[in-house]
């Protein structure tokens, strides 16, 4: 029976448009072969966005990263599809402190 002709979703802890392709991407693009597939990146900080926001990649996203409606993203193959979750704020935001201290225990 298998998963052929079953939507899948796969969370991964790279980023899509990331210089090395994650296995985790690998898959997803063998798997959209035969079935519907929604691919999570890793999300963006808010330290990545000031830090890349005019490079090409960050350009291409800018509208999905504020939008919701965008957030679902085709790819160059046809049953993959790319999600992109809002920015997220990094515990490097935080000055080295007691607060960061105690967020680092948190987490």
């Amino acid at each position: 029976m298998g998963i052929k002709n079953t939507p899948v979703v796969i969370f991964s802890n790279m980023r899509y448009d990331s210089i090395i392709e994650s296995t985790s991407l690998f898959i997803a693009r063998n798997l959209a072969k035969d079935t519907l597939v929604y691919y999570v990146g890793y999300p963006y900080t808010i330290k990545d966005y000031i830090n890349n926001k005019n490079s090409d990649a960050f350009l291409k996203l800018k509208k999905s990263f504020f939008n919701t409606d965008d957030a679902l993203i085709d790819t160059d193959i046809p049953n993959l599809k790319k999600l992109v979750l809002l920015l997220v704020a990094s515990i490097n935001f935080i000055p080295e402190s007691e607060i960061f201290r105690q967020t680092l225990i948190l987490i």
